[in-house]
């Protein structure tokens, strides 16, 4: 290395780094640093930058300071030549004194340079390096940028994936985001090295590699630091903000001064309760005068008051108390006060005394940290850790996730520092819509503000839109840009900017007059003249929106209704049509009932269409954000748990026989029938005893499947959603019974559950069914999400004022944040109200951005009064309305003239553009056209009363199993085969000459199954008459034998269950070895198997996963419905789990026929392998859902199979650990994780792609 004469500057960090105090910093030298903790300025002679490719020791001259200006593409204006590099390449010290400097506040100065907020980002030139808040509107590939800029911070700067941080909001968010980074770093992996073409290859990564090549990076460099990041992709912090924090805090614990012993949780048991109590025990005896206590009392929010406060820290949130109102007293008020400033310290100090934390608590946590960290080795310590970091969805960012990021990696670090790392947030505000989560715009717009005046800080935006067509962009960019005062999201700063389409999608075509043509990409729906009463308006809109699916389903039934054919996303099979769309040939497929859906705001809003659709045969799933504890089936499952803990209680018996559990009326609870009475208390006693041995869950099922629930709700109206819902909360319930091990601990949880408001994603409602179903679902669980065709039929709903005992405020200029709370809630003041308004607004573009080929708009109106047909006025104040005309008052006569506007604007992009619709004209050509299909179809027989046949309901859901699967096979065995005379051979005390066929079979299997594992193992003359009279009594259920024949059959069964129990199957293990508790046999199971997933699909993931696992001739039979089975036995031995079966297959007629080559054999002729697979998913189910987080893949071996026939425990194993009569299979634990997915989520390339990484860097494949 060249020798440095000079010092050069070194910062805090870099001291701190070298455990160095900052006094010593002026001593130290570059050549004491590690490279990478070096600014770009400070690198040595033999290290420089090529187009901002990270360090290279391959050329001598360090990059001139121009170079640097190109570099980061306007991230040093605003600094003199005097502050960058001198002539000589050498760097001198930055003043870093003013508004900039390490710890400052970095306000946006009035005279600082403003950054271009409309530059376009090209993810693949965007500078890295600096401060950059990525503006992505909806469809725009935000979560295709973030990927690719994961990609160049590898490859570019060289900066692994253990150094980058990139935090989303949800877990799913994170777990999609993770996926999508691995297969994108793995494909570009695969490119580098050789092992993909071009035409295999994302067209991106091509042209990246160019680029880099151009610019001296080389494919070999590049693929080392990609493979490197692959390879420690386990590391990566792809995390959730709650998670980002937990990490943090336990990794610098020491630092943090942190509780190592705290327990982190989503249940903070009753300290708030308890805190509440104690704290109107004290204040009731302060207060002398009775009214005073009663209004006291009168407070009903006292703990939501208190979560709210405790979520809020005071030093970054002011907590403001507001009185009642002007009659409570003085004393009353300074009760309040009190409550509001002492109660969260002592709800602190509960939880640490408890050693509870909340993922809530990691948040406060981890700011109270940061402020307190004065000397700064806490900061200090996660800045080394991460260099690169990408904020995710970070328009729903709030002030304490704002606070914490700005404090590590914003503020918190000088000018400087900040232009060797890389920092992005990303997000949209116009998509800001988490309010009620307390996500603020306030706090996205000051983020904004201070990005744009701090000299590094970049605005750029994403303007093209991949997910819909070209049509429907040109309609929404001509909705949202109309000309005129006002923005359509009506907060000033927050405007709409046009995006470009990116072509790739080609719309909706439907044919009619024998030609295809594009669909109407834009419909809003409503009646110039509407009719008297909102319940009318809406209902007739409720039939037009379902008669309008209906015909859009028919019209796929019948191929006059296409959709482009997508390859990432459909089956090859289902291309139907080619269609020339814009001068390309492009392949089409039908349209399905999965391809629409129907967004509204609340659950309420749906029920009148989904009564509708069902009415014309049209079944729907629902999907929502809301807690399935506020469900019906919660408080009927709440009402179960406490009858079943007390069954003698003939109150809750009879509340709980009214519930769908039960589904008697009230009229059969009065009837006072004994014997129903009798039958229920039993059931319920049997159900607590049930909960006492093996868990709620058996429980319950115990009372579901004794009462028929399933058969009984599946018919009806919403019996699915409602079936699922209780499937979901069992689910929850099971898992909180680990930790409470009582009835009364786990009902008083329960209850918790049903009145807490913390949003809880663990809690939100799941999908019921993932078959071909059109969607319903609520606008905000819909955010990020697509379909082809979206309904909004209810547009015009308004805003209503809320009421709440707290309510936050965040000024918007100066980012100060305020916590009012009241005794008793309060109506919000009108400012709040209005930023709701505007919140309604940013929902509507998120309604409106969902649609990738075609969109309805319902808006009706009421007339004025039953002689005019005015439109009513409040009705016009509604967020489809206020983006329409740019005003909080429309008027008839402006929304009229906008539409008029709209429709005047002919021909987008070779389509008509945007149309009003009257509902009444709408709903009466569907019903035509419905009715048209109807007719011709073929008519019933006239036996079948018009009645459709109870197959078509459920043909596509069936219960199979292992057998069932397997006969979708190709028939590889003469039919002569079957019907063959079986060999038998002469009887003796030999299990080899022991009777064969099934029945044979299904009796050695019922011995084992009921055999006493320890008392039959010894090898006494008690043990072996104990066996024979076992064998006797067993096969004398099940076989028929002569009286000479019994004795020999007896002993032949009789010495295989001591081969059985005393031979050696894994090194070091015997069945007689393990314990009861520690074993299960004929472990039932039912696993759920997606619509999308074929056999034939299955079997080619199989094949991919090991050659071994190859089963030739599956079908393309749809696997939709249930696998069901009985694994023999399933048992733990050293530290492990496995699938052990018994097979009575005669593979040969002496013991040394059944050799290894034999055996395996056999397991592929009769897919043995697939067989345990199967069962391995299912074990792999039962253990996660009962080790909870203790669960690890490595805990399942694999799979036993043990030939009676063919074991004697006179063998012993062999040096590989093999014996006659016993296959060992293990299974590597991506096979099981893939197939779980697969059967969990239906086909995925990506799932199968990831498992065959992983088993190939494991090198557990076999060849």
């Amino acid at each position: 290395m060249t020798e440095r004469k000079s010092k050069a500057p070194v910062f805090r960090d870099d001291c701190e780094a070298a455990s160095l105090e900052a006094s010593a910093c002026e001593e130290l030298s570059l050549d004491d640093l590690p490279i990478e903790d070096l600014p770009i300025e400070e690198m040595p002679p033999e290290v420089s930058f090529d187009a901002s490719l990270g360090a290279s020791a391959a050329h001598e001259a360090i990059a001139p300071p121009e170079y640097f200006r190109e570099l980061m593409d306007g991230a040093w204006e605003g600094l003199t030549d005097e502050e960058l590099a001198g002539s000589d390449g050498e760097v001198d010290d930055i003043d870093l004194t003013g508004a900039y400097a390490a710890g400052a506040d970095p306000e946006p100065a009035a005279d600082a340079p403003a950054r271009p907020a409309d530059d376009v980002f090209n993810v693949e030139s965007a500078p890295l390096l600096g401060t950059t808040l990525l503006e992505a509107s909806a469809g725009t590939g935000k979560t295709f940028s973030i990927k690719h800029l994961v990609l160049r911070l590898v490859a570019e700067l060289d900066f692994s994936i253990e150094k980058l941080l990139v935090v989303s909001f949800t877990r799913a968010a994170t777990a999609e985001l993770s996926a999508r980074i691995q297969h994108h770093l793995a494909q570009a992996s695969a490119y580098l090295s050789g092992e993909k073409t071009e035409e295999e290859t994302d067209d991106l990564i091509v042209r990246q590699v160019r680029t880099w090549e151009a610019a001296g990076l080389d494919r070999e460099t590049a693929c080392a630091r990609v493979r490197a990041s692959l390879t420690g992709f386990d590391n990566a912090s792809i995390l959730t903000i709650h998670a980002f924090c937990q990490k943090m805090l336990k990794n610098h614990a020491f630092t943090a001064s942190g509780n190592l012993s705290e327990e982190l949780s989503d249940d903070d048991g009753d300290v708030f309760s308890d805190a509440v109590e104690d704290f109107l025990r004290r204040e009731l005896d302060r207060l002398p005068d009775e009214g005073d206590r009663r209004a006291l009392l009168r407070t009903e929010s006292w703990e939501r008051i208190l979560r709210a406060l405790d979520g809020q820290p005071a030093d970054l949130v002011r907590h403001r108390a507001a009185p009642a109102d002007d009659d409570t007293s003085p004393a009353v008020n300074a009760a309040f006060e009190r409550f509001v400033t002492e109660m969260p310290e002592r709800v602190a100090e509960e939880k640490a005394r408890r050693g509870i934390q909340t993922f809530d608590d990691m948040l406060t946590g981890m700011w109270r940290t940061i402020a307190a960290d004065t000397d700064g080795h806490f900061t200090a310590g996660i800045r080394r850790t991460y260099r690169g970091v990408l904020i995710d969805e970070f328009q729903d960012t709030d002030p304490i996730q704002f606070a914490i990021f700005d404090k590590l990696f914003l503020s918190g670090l000088s000018v400087e520092e900040r232009l060797r790392r890389s920092l992005f947030f990303v997000g949209d505000p116009k998509q800001a819509i988490y309010r009620f989560r307390s996500a603020d715009l306030n706090t996205y717009l000051r983020a904004r503000a201070v990005v744009s005046g701090v000299p590094d800080g970049r605005l750029p935006r994403l303007s093209t839109n991949f997910r819909s067509s070209k049509p429907l962009v040109e309609a929404l960019n001509a909705f949202y840009s109309r000309p005129g005062a006002g923005t359509p999201f009506m907060r000033p700063g927050l405007e709409y900017r046009s995006v470009d389409a990116s072509g790739r999608r080609a719309g909706l075509w439907v044919k009619e007059n024998g030609d295809f043509s594009p669909a109407l990409p834009f419909e809003i729906w409503g009646r110039t003249e509407p009719l008297g009463s909102a319940d009318e308006n809406d209902g007739e809109l409720d039939r037009a929106v379902a008669f309008d699916i209906k015909l859009w389903v028919e019209r796929g039934r019948a191929g006059e209704a296409l959709l482009p054919w997508e390859d990432e996303k459909d089956d090859a099979s289902l291309v139907c049509e080619t269609l020339d769309v814009d001068g390309k040939s492009r392949p089409m497929r039908a349209l399905e009932a999965r391809d629409v859906a129907v967004l509204v705001r609340s659950r309420d809003e749906a029920r009148g269409i989904i009564a509708e659709l069902q009415k014309l045969g049209i079944r729907v799933r629902i999907s929502s954000q809301e807690s399935v504890f506020a469900t019906d089936e919660a408080m009927e499952l709440l009402l179960l748990l406490r009858a079943v803990s007390a069954p003698a209680d003939e109150r809750l018996m009879k509340a709980v026989r009214t519930t769908r559990l039960f589904g008697e009326t009230l009229a059969d609870v009065r009837a006072d029938d004994e014997a129903r009475r009798i039958a229920v208390r039993e059931r319920l006693e049997a159900a607590r005893e049930l909960w006492m041995q093996r868990g709620v869950a058996a429980a319950v099922e115990s009372v579901t499947t004794g009462e028929h629930l399933a058969e009984r709700l599946l018919p009806v109206r919403l019996g699915e959603r409602r079936l699922a819902n209780y499937a979901h909360l069992v689910e929850l319930l099971h898992e909180a019974g680990r930790r409470y091990q009582t009835p009364a601990g786990l009902i008083s949880w329960f209850e918790r559950k049903m009145t807490d408001t913390k949003d809880d994603e663990a809690a939100k409602m799941r999908l019921e069914s993932d078959a071909n179903l059109v969607t319903v679902e609520t606008i905000h669980s819909s955010k990020g999400l697509e379909y082809p065709i979206v309904y909004w039929p209810y547009a015009h709903k308004g805003y209503s004022k809320q009421k709440s005992a707290t309510f936050r405020r965040v000024n918007p200029k100066t980012g100060e944040a305020v916590l009012e709370v009241s005794p008793v809630p309060v109506t919000e003041a009108d400012d709040l109200a209005e930023e709701g308004m505007e919140e309604l607004t940013r929902l509507g573009y998120v309604a409106l951005t969902r649609a990738s080929a075609r969109l309805v708009v319902g808006a009706t109106m009421i007339r004025k009064s039953e002689r005019s047909a005015e439109w009513r006025a409040n009705r016009l104040k509604n967020p489809f309305f206020w983006s329409l005309t740019r005003s909080w008052d429309p008027t008839q006569v402006g929304v009229v003239e906008a539409l008029r506007e709209l429709q005047a604007i002919e021909d987008l992009a070779g389509a008509e553009g945007i149309r009003w619709r009257e509902t009444d004209d709408v709903l009466a050509k569907a019903q035509g056209e419905v009715e048209r299909y109807d007719a011709a179809r073929p008519m019933p027989d006239e036996d079948d009363f018009g009645v459709s046949p109870a197959h078509d309901v459920w043909a596509a859901w069936r219960t199979a199993s292992f057998t069932g699967l397997t006969r979708t096979l190709g028939d590889d065995e003469p039919a002569a085969a079957h019907f063959a005379p079986r060999k038998r051979l002469e009887l003796s005390d030999r299990i080899l000459t022991f009777p064969r066929g099934p029945r044979a079979g299904d009796a050695l299997h019922r011995v084992l199954e009921t055999a006493d594992f320890q008392a039959m193992a010894p090898e006494t003359e008690a043990v072996r008459a104990m066996r024979t009279a076992h064998a006797e009594r067993v096969i004398g259920e099940t076989l028929e034998f002569s009286e000479a024949e019994k004795p020999l059959a007896a002993a032949a069964v009789a010495r295989m269950i001591g081969d059985v129990l005393n031979s050696e199957l894994l090194p070091g293990v015997r069945l007689r070895d393990v314990p009861p508790e520690a074993r299960t046999a004929e472990m039932e199971f039912l696993l759920s198997m997606p619509s999308n997933l074929t056999a034939a699909r299955l079997g080619e993931a199989l094949a991919r996963l090991d050659p071994r696992y190859a089963v030739p001739g599956l079908t393309e039979a749809s696997l939709t419905g249930y696998l069901t089975g009985f694994i023999d036995l399933a048992f733990g031995a050293g530290g492990r789990f496995w699938i052990l079966d018994w097979k009575s297959n005669a593979i040969a007629d002496e013991r040394e026929g059944f050799t290894e080559e034999a055996m395996a054999v056999e397991m592929t002729r009769h897919h043995y392998r697939l067989q345990y697979l199967l069962y391995g998913v299912a074990l792999r189910r039962c253990l996660r859902a009962r080790l909870g987080d203790e669960f690890r893949e490595s805990m399942i071996g694999g799979a036993i199979y043990v030939f009676l026939r063919g074991l004697s425990a006179e063998d012993e194993l062999d040096a590989d650990g093999r014996r006659p009569g016993v296959v060992v299979d293990e299974v590597h634990p991506a096979v099981l994780w893939c197939l779980d997915e697969l059967f969990a989520n239906g086909w995925s390339e990506e799932t199968v792609r990831k498992a065959e990484a992983e088993i190939g860097r494991s090198g557990a494949r076999s060849n």
